[in-house]
């Protein structure tokens, strides 16, 4: 039972969690609600519940692919919206041949929200209950390394990250067991606060060939292993700590779109990648693709940070998944 909760969306967890715990039967009887709240903690506790939302925290992470809408075909309908700004920057310490300086962070922010039309199933009448939860991270993440030319236009780069995420909950209670589920839940299942601390390593391999005159070809392959932690939580039930790893594949072709803008020319940019996740799940998904098409427009000196910027689209599938995403980035 317990291998299968870990695998389950956040916010049904929880909930079975619970019940698990606070059985129907406790529920009716005389039993304080002090007491099933201690029921509560120990059980979630005992199966690190919070650490079902370390697929939000490396959403607000994300460094290689871009933020967007993702909707689950789950009990609970969720739907996740990310913002983030991820960059990276290379620079040469010793020489065109020697390794170079490879810096990367992000800022980002995720939410995710859900609803349950009853918590109890149907299972207590009289205290039937919806729940509409949001769940939000914001995090920031700073990273670098040195990346090694090992052939023509191979680099590899290993590399050390640390981040900082804060974890919210806020849930809305309806219907007639509104109060009693609020007076159970609340700041142990719901709306509480945490900080987490994240920090690991990767590897990352850039491969780059030129097609023709004006047209290339890069590929980016990935490796993360980050453990996340937190380090300040409402209640004890919210303490975790969990290792996660991120495989990440994407290719990008870039050629001249036959226009100027700033009296630099105008580049497309059509992408391909896959992102799987081979222990922790983003809320039940495993893996994904992801296409995506881009504008890239240069400005020379025109902007304090970075040589330009480009417009992107992308859609994203999996199994019970899909999303979509419409942004802006600095190009470095």
């Amino acid at each position: 039972m317990r291998a299968d909760l870990l695998r389950r969306p956040a916010c049904r967890r929880l909930l079975t969690s619970a019940l698990a715990t606070a059985t129907i039967g406790q529920l009716a009887t005389a039993q304080t609600i002090e007491d099933l709240r201690d029921d509560l903690r120990q059980s979630l506790r005992d199966i690190q519940f919070a650490q079902s939302l370390v697929g939000l925290v490396l959403l607000s992470d994300e460094l290689e692919l871009s933020g967007a809408r993702y909707s689950f075909d789950d009990v609970e309908d969720t739907d996740i919206t990310v913002y983030a700004l991820p960059f990276h920057s290379k620079q040469e310490l010793w020489g065109k041949d020697r390794p170079k300086l490879h810096i990367e962070g992000t800022l980002g922010w995720a939410e995710a929200r859900q609803s349950l039309a009853d918590a109890y199933g149907g299972q207590l009448p009289g205290l039937e209950t919806s729940l509409s939860t949001k769940w939000r991270t914001y995090g920031a993440l700073l990273g670098g390394g040195l990346e090694f030319p090992v052939a023509k236009d191979l680099g590899v780069t290993p590399l050390v990250d640390l981040g900082l995420s804060r974890i919210e909950n806020r849930t809305r209670y309806g219907g007639p067991g509104a109060a009693a589920s609020a007076a159970l839940f609340d700041g142990i299942a719901f709306n509480w606060d945490a900080i987490a601390f994240s920090y690991g390593g990767a590897v990352r391999v850039d491969w780059h060939r030129q097609l023709g005159p004006s047209h290339k070809l890069e590929v980016v392959g990935r490796y993360d292993v980050r453990w996340t932690e937190t380090i300040q939580e409402d209640d004890p039930a919210q303490d975790f700590v969990t290792r996660s790893q991120l495989i990440t594949l994407h290719g990008d072709v870039t050629g001249p779109l036959g226009m100027n803008l700033f009296e630099q020319p105008v580049d497309w940019q059509l992408g391909a990648a896959y992102r799987a996740f081979p222990e922790e799940t983003l809320f039940g998904v495993d893996q994904y693709v992801q296409f995506s098409g881009s504008l890239l427009f240069r400005t020379g000196d025109r902007l304090p940070y970075g040589h330009g910027f480009a417009l992107s689209g992308a859609v994203m599938l999996g199994e019970d998944f899909h999303g979509w995403t419409l942004g802006f980035r600095l190009l470095f």
